[in-house]
Parts: structure tokens; sequence; C-alpha cells
């Protein structure tokens, strides 16, 4: 997955709010058990959230504003019966945006 740099709103200075969705990197970790703590109720040891990225890095995505992470989105595939059949499925684990950052539409992009 490449970086993606979004700038959501028209009316505003595009360099000055745009941010960008990449992959968590593990340096990324201690910014997003921060933004986990301060904004939901379920907190999770630091060890899980290593757990996830280190089994599914593809689905754990961060956004980035001016080198500050202001958002998370932890997923994880599982498998699940389907009728007969066993089949993948996407779970979001945990999703969250520092309430600055809100309404700029980094957790529906």
């Amino acid at each position: 997955m490449r970086d993606t740099r979004l700038s959501p709103h028209k009316g505003l200075d595009a360099k000055q709010h745009a941010f960008k969705v990449r992959k968590c990197r593990e340096e990324d970790i201690t910014e997003v058990i921060k933004l986990n703590y301060e904004n939901l109720p379920e907190n999770y040891p630091k060890s899980f959230f290593e757990h996830i990225l280190r089994n599914w890095p593809d689905t754990f995505l961060v956004a980035e504003m001016d080198g500050k992470v202001v958002g998370y989105i932890m997923c994880r595939i599982e498998r699940a019966r389907e009728g007969l059949k066993l089949v993948k499925k996407g779970h979001v684990v945990s999703i969250a945006v520092d309430p600055k950052a809100r309404r700029m539409k980094i957790g529906t992009t």
C-alpha cells in the first residue's frame, strides 16, 4: 500500500489540513496507544497492539498530520463458518481519531 495524502475540505488551505494515511509502524505504537487510552473505553495492553501489527500489518493504518499520528484503524482477518464453508472476514478491532482532527473525514476515508 502506498501512502495516501488527502485534503478533505475544499474551503480550507489544503497544505495546512492535509493528512496522510499509511501503514502503522512499530514507532507509531506509543501514539496509537495514547489515542486509544484518551478516546475509547477499551484499553488494550501494548502487547495487543504489537500482536495486531505483527500479524496483520496491512490492516493496521494510521492517519498522520504534520508528522503526528491523529487517527488509526486496527483490523484483523478472521476465519469464520458460512454454511459449510470456511471464509475470511475482516474485523475492525479498534478505530479512533484525535478530537482536534475530527470532522476532516479521517475516519471515513
